[in-house]
């Protein structure tokens, strides 16, 4: 992975491997657009605050995804309302985490979100994939008339991503290689549902890397890294 810096924000990777398409362009500018809006959203929320926002929870860390979206687009709902039909089950109300529409395309959104000690890569721990794997139930789930009433005029893309942030013990060496490393093996070693076609890799910059106390623990910590995780499918206006 190719990793470019990002002024005052450190460094960032991202392949997105789809197949091309309706969409694929407009697909590939907005997921490598809104995932450096983050980066540097989530950077300055650390100068007002001292605090990297990826070490809170899931809802925590949509205080930054949110606006991050709205920079790109302020086209879109959270928690949208839906009707999913699990493969021979009853049909039950839900919602997706956004509804998003960038150039007359829709994206459905779904997000969680994880940490994960780099340092036990060669075997991943089974929560992380687990979320992941639930992610795409939930969109796969979604009913297909659902899926005609909130496409725009273009089509539509489902999109599952995990954020992971990265840490190790703040006494042990650390070597940009060795978060990159740990990466790609989460990425082939992790029971995954679906191979994931969006990764993307923040080095967070210097600044980020301060000794944090977990959980009132004696043990410090350091998370160098904050990784993206995805799985993008391209869905017709049908939605068949």
């Amino acid at each position: 992975m190719k990793l470019l810096p990002v002024r005052n924000c450190g460094q960032l990777g991202i392949e997105l491997s789809i197949n091309d398409g309706d969409g694929t362009r407009v697909t590939r500018n907005f997921l490598d657009g809104l995932i450096n809006i983050i980066v540097k959203r989530a950077t300055n929320y650390f100068d007002v605050t001292g605090e990297n926002i990826f070490l809170r929870k899931e809802k925590q860390i949509l205080s930054v995804i949110c606006p991050s979206i709205a920079d790109m687009t302020c086209d879109f709902v959270m928690e949208q309302p839906l009707k999913r039909k699990p493969t021979g089950e009853e049909e039950s109300t839900g919602r997706v985490d956004y509804w998003i529409n960038y150039h007359n395309y829709s994206y459905l959104l779904e997000l969680k979100h994880t940490d994960f000690f780099y340092k036990n890569a060669d075997n991943p721990p089974e929560y992380i994939s687990k979320q992941f794997n639930s992610a795409l139930i939930q969109l796969k789930n979604i009913r297909t008339d659902q899926c005609k009433y909130l496409t725009n005029d273009k089509g539509i893309f489902k999109v599952a991503i995990q954020t992971v942030a990265f840490y190790q013990h703040s006494k042990d060496k650390f070597e940009d290689k060795d978060v990159v490393g740990s990466f790609m093996k989460l990425i082939k070693k992790s029971p995954f549902d679906e191979k994931p076609n969006l990764i993307s890799l923040w080095l967070v910059p210097k600044k980020l890397k301060k000794h944090i106390e977990y959980n009132n623990r004696d043990q410090k910590y350091i998370y160098p890294a904050i990784a993206f995780v995805g799985y993008v499918s391209d869905m017709k206006p049908s939605c068949n």
